[in-house]
Order: structure tokens, then C-alpha cells, then sequence
């Protein structure tokens, strides 16, 4: 699903909750179209392995 908003912040909001209700990854892109983060809200069989901390 794809959802165009005015701010990050409302965009933020309405991914997070569709992600939860779904058990899905939520992608947070930037203006140039390169990720700048993932969260999983669900049973993700296979993690990331990357070290952020």
C-alpha cells in the first residue's frame, strides 16, 4: 500500500499503524528515494542481521 501525506511525521503514523495491523515491514523512504529505515511488526522468520545500535 502506498499512501502519499504532507509531512513525515503524518506519513510515519499511518504506516506504522497499517504495518502493525498487517504483521508487515514498513520501508521509510526519503525525498531522493533511498531508505533511510526499516521496522518489522510481525514474525519476521528471517531478521536482519546488521549491528545498529
Amino acid at each position: 500500500m502506498t499512501v502519499k501525506t504532507d509531512t513525515k511525521v503524518d506519513a510515519l503514523k499511518i504506516g506504522k499503524k497499517i504495518a502493525k495491523n498487517q504483521q508487515s515491514e514498513l520501508t521509510i523512504l526519503g525525498k531522493d528515494g533511498k531508505i533511510q529505515n526499516k521496522n518489522s511488526y510481525g514474525n519476521d522468520p528471517f531478521p536482519p542481521k546488521d549491528n545498529k545500535h
